[in-house]
């Protein structure tokens, strides 16, 4: 585990919420429009982690695929992640009947974080680890959501050794602790 100390959020932007999201999305540059049209409200879990799938899917059409699961470790998402797990477990199912011989190389991780981040399946095929590291994310007691830093973290660990795409997914029900650390994130996924 990596210990992170992060600036509280509210210090540098205030309050962030979801209806305001469309006047931030305006006011992001064209060049960088790209990675703001994947952004999906959904309903329910189930949707939006089929929205996350047709995106994987998408992905995987052009290539090798690293998918980086990053699970916020608050108990608040216990339930989420069961859900979460369920789909997986659907889509895989159906992934390994449709896939080819020539079909890309599609790996998946599973991280978790909270105060610290934790790995908890290294990049592997689709396979029941990955299911069962999303059931069983342990709940990190810290009360820090750092999203930020945990994206850091996977893209310093997978973008040295994956030299194909990476998707990263960030499942959490916050914006996190760490706002600070934004535009280093940025830069550093650039």
């Amino acid at each position: 585990a990596v210990d992170l100390n992060p600036m509280p959020a509210e210090e540098i932007l205030g309050e962030l919420r979801w209806e305001n999201l469309g006047s931030l999305i305006a006011d992001i540059p064209p060049e960088r429009q790209s990675v703001v049209s994947r952004i999906h409200e959904a309903g329910t879990v189930e949707q939006a982690v089929g929205g996350v799938f047709g995106n994987i899917g998408d992905k995987l059409e052009q290539g090798d695929l690293l998918v980086v699961w990053l699970f916020d470790a608050s108990g608040s998402l216990v339930d989420d992640r069961q859900r979460v797990a369920r789909e997986m477990e659907k889509f895989f199912e159906g992934f390994k009947s449709r896939k080819s011989d020539d079909a890309a190389a599609f790996m998946h991780a599973a991280v978790a974080f909270g105060g610290s981040v934790r790995e908890l399946v290294g990049p592997t095929k689709p396979n029941r680890a990955i299911i069962d590291a999303v059931r069983n994310v342990p709940v990190d007691a810290s009360g820090l959501e750092n999203v930020f830093s945990a994206v850091e973290w996977a893209v310093n660990r997978y973008g040295k050794r994956w030299k194909h795409a990476i998707e990263i997914v960030v499942w959490a029900d916050e914006s996190g602790d760490d706002l600070a650390r934004l535009e280093r994130t940025i830069a550093v996924c650039q």
